[in-house]
C-alpha cells in the first residue's frame, strides 16, 4: 500500500511504501528524505485518498478526422511525387543527330537529279508535307513540363498533408463544458 510523504522542502507529496521505511528518497525539487519508520509512515494518509484528477481524452472526433485526412493526404501526396520522380529519373533525353547524319542528309538531297527534285517538290506542293510532327527535343520537354507539374502537385498535397497532421496534434485542448448555473 502505498502513503502520502510531503518534501519538507517544496511540499510536494511523494509516494512511498512501507518497503522503505528508513531509507532515503529524493523529491523532484532535488531534496533527499528521510522516509519515517513503519509506525509514522502508517499515520501518513494512503494514497487512495489522492483525489485523482480525471484526465479527459485529449483527441475528440473533430481532432481525429483532421489528423486521419492529413495523414491520408500527405500519404496521396507522397506516392503522386514519387510517380511523378519516377517517371522523370527514367525518360531519356531523345538523341541529337551526329554531324554524320547530318552530313548523310544533305549528300542526299545533293545526289537528287534534278527531274527527281522536281517530281518531289511537285508532290509536295500538291499533296502537303504530310502531318506535323512536333521534334523529338520538344515532346520531351513538354513531358518534362507535365512531370514537374505533377511532381509539384504531389509536393503541395505532401506538405498539406504534414499541416493538417501538425495541426491536430497542436491544437489546444477544448474547455470542458460548464454546467448551466441558475
Amino acid at each position: 500500500m502505498k502513503y502520502q510523504f510531503p518534501c519538507e522542502r517544496c511540499g510536494q507529496t511523494l509516494l512511498i511504501d512501507v518497503s522503505q521505511a528508513g531509507q532515503q528518497v529524493v523529491c523532484g525539487c532535488g531534496a533527499s528524505l528521510e522516509v519515517p519508520s513503519l509506525r509514522l509512515i502508517r499515520a501518513l494518509p494512503p494514497a487512495s485518498d489522492v483525489p485523482s484528477k480525471s484526465r479527459r481524452p485529449t483527441w475528440d472526433r473533430g481532432r481525429g478526422v483532421l489528423f486521419a485526412a492529413g495523414v491520408l493526404i500527405a500519404i496521396l501526396g507522397l506516392l503522386v511525387a514519387g510517380a511523378a520522380a519516377a517517371g522523370w529519373m527514367t525518360s531519356q533525353r531523345p538523341i541529337a543527330p551526329s554531324p554524320q547524319d547530318i552530313e548523310a542528309a544533305v549528300a542526299g538531297v545533293s545526289e537528287l537529279s534534278a527531274p527527281r527534285a522536281w517530281d518531289l517538290w511537285a508532290d509536295m506542293r500538291s499533296q502537303g508535307l504530310g502531318q506535323y510532327m512536333e521534334p523529338p527535343h520538344s515532346q520531351y520537354q513538354a513531358y518534362v513540363r507535365h512531370v514537374l507539374s505533377v511532381f509539384l502537385v504531389g509536393a503541395a498535397l505532401l506538405a498539406t498533408g504534414i499541416a493538417a497532421v501538425a495541426i491536430s496534434i497542436r491544437l489546444p485542448r477544448r474547455a470542458a463544458p460548464r454546467p448551466p448555473t441558475r
